[in-house]
């Protein structure tokens, strides 16, 4: 373990040392250049207006035309690394069972997508997803595959979050049918409690 973590330690000082070494050999316009993909943005401030703690009343349809399942859940989302990402820590239960999840979500300012990384404790993968945003950034769509089981092909998803006005924002999600069309999900609802 010692060693592992003295070895991680080599890396990011060599990391550091190499990006440094290459910052100096930069004309002024790649400083430039570098120092405006690193630095948060209007973006940003679009994602901390969804940062806070609260309570979620989510439902859920596991096949088009489905019955509904609800469950209620709690959410803290906090905006880290210098309000360059927001992290959102999700508890509920589903179908009677505890279930935790966590997203990283950002704005790449090179590629100029909104990006999106979600775990959770009923799967081993890390969903993935890019998107754009509309509406002066209070609505922001992701889409994305995700690997199923039983499923040989990664299936297509989409991701829509809303931001409705201080105390609320809603969460959708759909994904391809066996026939390929999408169909909803989920869809939450987040009051804020704090």
């Amino acid at each position: 373990m010692k060693l592992r973590m003295l070895a991680v330690c080599i890396l990011a000082v060599t990391v550091v040392a190499a990006t440094t070494a290459a910052a100096q050999q930069m004309t002024p316009e790649e400083q430039e250049a570098m120092m405006k993909a690193m630095a948060p943005g209007e973006h940003h401030q679009h994602l901390a207006r969804f940062a806070g703690k609260f309570e979620a009343s989510v439902t859920t349809w596991m096949a088009p035309g489905g019955p509904a399942q609800e469950s209620k859940g709690t959410s803290e989302s906090t905006m880290i690394l210098g309000g360059r990402y927001l992290q959102d820590v999700v508890k509920s239960n589903f179908a009677g069972m505890p279930f935790e999840g966590m997203s990283i979500t950002g704005y790449d300012n090179i590629s100029q997508q909104y990006c999106f990384a979600w775990v959770d404790n009923m799967g081993t993968g890390i969903m993935t997803a890019t998107g754009t945003c509309s509406d002066g950034g209070k609505t922001i769509t992701f889409e994305g595959k995700v690997s199923m089981p039983g499923v040989p092909v990664p299936v297509p998803f989409k991701e829509v979050l809303k931001w409705v006005d201080e105390t609320t924002h809603v969460f959708e999600m759909y994904m391809a049918s066996e026939k390929g069309e999408m169909f909803k999900t989920m869809e939450a609802t987040y009051k804020r409690v704090q």
